[in-house]
């Protein structure tokens, strides 16, 4: 008995999580959440003044509307439970844990399962856009990406209807009380609803939308580095060892134009010179045979060294900055790429968790286990709420025309003065 008990301890202390929850990550998660809420809505501002209304901004008000109404469903939650630990009871005849936990922890599941896949979906939309700047303006249009997005709306929506339609409403007489209570307690839809919204809308839906964040990191990084070195070749004129040198600009259709024009002049004047007499004609050829012998003007060389110092050196100052900025730009994108690995890696123990309580009753012993992954599942809430208030931050250091219109938005005495 007493090693059957030393193996059902928990792992980590229950006072210790109990402390660990209420006192950090629960407070954590509010604050961080309001900070993701106003950094989209400064997204939406910023965006909506330099364009009526871009792609970017419609994703962007998708992603406050389920941001704001996952707060509005999380803090009710969390203050019902307050109140229950505290003692504090608001109606007699109204059990509030039960009622806010039926009517509200699923809501807050779904909001935050769709700002989940609206963050993933802009991910991906932002790589696409660094790799394949041309393309994607013909495959992402306003009216597709409004698509989309109502499109993941309702697919969880329709996925969360089991879960929403989980509890009932009964009177019951609670522990020594004359009076009924009114109470919500699961129905028989309770286990079909927890299979969706933990294992199918959860933890499945988690690990997609970080493996795609992942992806998407990786054709940012590519896309970049191929950028940068196409600057570089660019402004050092550099070709590679063993292939013909390219042209570096393509002829435009004014170029080809201005060389038309030159050739119909030159047979014009070539025309012209077959109609002079023989003996002009033999006059401007010595004075064209004198000006190919004669030798070479020692200025010139001197000119055209100082051009090419000067056009080497202009172009070694134009190439620093575009340098510092791409290798700047894939510094940041290796941070978003590396907390989205470790997003993916924290969500695995979450699965584990569902396996083990769920699907095969004989790994039961090791709910020794459940704070452990209990915490994995706070941190995992807490990282998905800072996706606002990442991309602002992002936004601020490597747009500069974002940052010009949210010091024009925000700034308003540097450039009143």
């Amino acid at each position: 008995m007493e090693s059957s008990s030393a193996a059902a301890a928990p792992l980590l202390n229950d006072a210790l999580f109990k402390t660990l929850t209420d006192s950090f990550f629960t407070p954590l998660l509010v604050c961080i959440t309001t900070l993701g809420i106003l950094g989209n809505v400064i997204n939406i501002m910023v965006f909506r003044q330099r364009t009526p209304m871009d792609i970017m901004t419609t994703c962007f008000i998708a992603l406050a509307v389920s941001d704001l109404l996952y707060f509005c469903f999380f803090v009710p939650n969390f203050i019902s439970e307050a109140f229950v630990k505290n003692g504090v009871r608001i109606l007699n005849n109204v059990d509030i844990h039960s009622l806010f936990f039926f009517t509200m922890t699923y809501q807050k599941s779904l909001f935050n399962k769709i700002s989940i896949t609206i963050t993933a979906f802009m991910a991906f939309e932002r790589s696409l856009c660094v790799a394949r700047p041309f393309k994607v303006k013909r495959l992402f249009t306003r009216r597709r990406v409004i698509i989309i997005l109502t499109a993941i709306y309702l697919c969880l929506i329709v996925l969360f209807t089991p879960s929403l339609l989980s509890a009932e409403a009964v009177w019951k007489y609670p522990g020594n009380r004359t009076e009924p209570v009114l109470m919500f307690q699961p129905t028989s839809l309770r286990i079909v609803a927890d299979y969706i919204s933990r294992f199918m809308t959860g933890f499945s839906l988690i690990v997609v939308t970080q493996v795609i964040i992942t992806i998407s990191a990786g054709l940012m990084i590519s896309g970049l580095r191929r950028h940068q070195h196409f600057r570089q070749t660019a402004s050092s004129g550099a070709r590679r060892p063993g292939k013909p040198e390219r042209t570096r600009h393509k002829l435009s259709f004014f170029t080809l134009k201005a060389s038309l024009r030159k050739k119909t002049s030159r047979g014009s004047s070539e025309k012209a010179e077959n109609e002079i007499e023989p003996s002009c004609r033999d006059e401007q050829s010595e004075r064209k045979l004198s000006e190919k012998v004669a030798l070479p003007d020692p200025n010139s060389q001197d000119a055209a060294s100082a051009t090419r110092s000067t056009r080497h050196n202009s172009s070694s100052q134009t190439i620093n900055p575009a340098e510092t900025a791409s290798s700047k730009e894939i510094r940041l994108i290796k941070t978003v790429l590396g907390l989205a690995v470790m997003h993916v890696i924290l969500t695995f123990p979450s699965l584990i968790f569902f396996v083990t309580q769920n699907l095969i009753p004989e790994l039961r012993p090791m709910r020794r286990y459940n704070n452990i992954f209990y915490l994995g599942a706070k941190i995992i809430t807490i990282s998905n709420s800072l996706n606002g208030m990442l991309g602002t931050l992002v936004y601020l250091t490597l747009n500069e025309r974002y940052k010009i219109q949210f010091q024009k938005l925000f700034c308003y005495r540097r450039f009143n003065t």
